[in-house]
């Protein structure tokens, strides 16, 4: 359900050794807590809400409106989990790292004693993902963040952050292991502000497009009928893509395609160079030749203890935020012991909270 949107400015810089170590400490206390009451799945589930994310990053001290909160949270929570023998790991991360999800995948499958199958299809699982919200929902966001989490089942959760340049804002995508179609009406998350014109190939609502593309590259007799239509045809002026979209190397890619055996809008996305552009063109000639429209509608879904690095909404205490870490160690310690100590931590800790709120 929609309840709203949520602006995440690009900032430079990135978070301070001071508070990255210190944000190490404290995500390892709460997710060892999490893991030990409730588990990996837990984890997973929540990873892959948009709320807990953000409200996670903000309780680590990061600052609430930066961009910087996903890719900071993420390469924290790797630091802190991928060190312990957890039955959780954290690939991928922000840029080239990202690129390493492949390899991190086969590692951690190899220690876990994964099936090659299982390996495979994370991995697949993870170029699709990706390829979903960069090419299929077309939303002015180029990807640049890609985070997979996995536990010792194979079960996954993807967070994934792209951002717009021109009006320098970023947008999240949160998805979870048991998205039945990650191409069509998938069950994802998006944090971010509200765009005019998106292109939403996932929307059930772009099905006779999706079916109509796969149409037109089972013969390049129909690639170049469609291509002549373009040449003739008035495009509707409430459409973003027009014929200019259908350039000389487009029509020679959307040919080259004609050759290869694809049996399903998956098969497609998941061709190499089969990017935004080909998907963009294709929903195009879709439209011109067999009236096929496509989504115009953004999928976006989402909006939204310590303060943050830049003093929003105050300045963090180093003291404070050291005796948060001390405490929440002692809780853990605690709960090997009897009740009233455990108890007793977490009155300590909700004075702490208590005590900083009222500042």
């Amino acid at each position: 359900m929609r309840t709203g949107f949520s602006y995440l400015p690009l900032h430079n810089g990135s978070a301070p050794k001071w508070l990255f170590d210190r944000m190490v400490l404290l995500s390892n206390s709460i997710v060892k807590i999490a893991l030990s009451e409730y588990g990996s799945e837990w984890l997973l589930k929540r990873v892959s809400n948009p709320f807990w994310f953000q409200s996670l990053g903000c309780a680590l001290g990061y600052d609430w409106h930066s961009s910087g909160l996903s890719t900071v949270l993420t390469a924290v929570l790797k630091e802190s989990i991928n060190t312990q023998d957890y039955d959780i790991k954290v690939c991928g991360g922000k840029g080239k790292t990202s690129l390493s999800t492949p390899t991190e995948i086969d590692r951690f499958g190899s220690e876990w004693h994964f099936s090659v199958e299982e390996t495979e299809n994370l991995k697949k699982i993870s170029r699709l993902v990706a390829k979903t919200d960069n090419a299929l929902v077309q939303d002015g966001y180029t990807l640049y963040h890609h985070s997979m989490f996995i536990t010792k089942d194979a079960k996954w959760a993807v967070v994934q952050q792209g951002m717009n340049e021109r009006d320098r804002l970023a947008r999240r995508y949160h998805w979870i292991y048991d998205t039945k179609d990650i191409t069509l009406n998938p069950n994802r998350n998006i944090d971010g502000s509200e765009e005019k014109e998106v292109l939403d190939m996932t929307s059930l609502k772009s099905v006779g497009a999706r079916d109509a593309s796969l149409q037109l590259i089972s013969s390049e007799g129909e690639i170049k009928y469609a291509i002549e239509k373009v040449k003739t045809l008035k495009m509707p002026y409430h459409h973003i893509i027009s014929p200019s979209d259908i350039s000389e190397k487009t029509v020679k890619e959307l040919s080259l395609l004609s050759a290869v055996d694809v049996s399903s809008y998956e098969d497609l996305v998941l061709l190499r160079g089969v990017g935004p552009k080909t998907i963009r063109a294709l929903a195009l000639l879709s439209e011109l030749v067999y009236g096929e429209e496509s989504s115009w509608e953004d999928p976006v879904k989402f909006s939204y203890a310590h303060g943050g690095k830049d003093g929003t909404p105050y300045r963090i205490n180093l003291d404070e935020y050291d005796e948060t870490i001390q405490t929440m160690e002692s809780l853990i310690e605690a709960s090997h012991n009897d009740f009233k100590t455990k108890e007793g931590a977490i009155k300590r800790l909700h004075s702490i909270a208590v005590n900083i709120l009222d500042q």
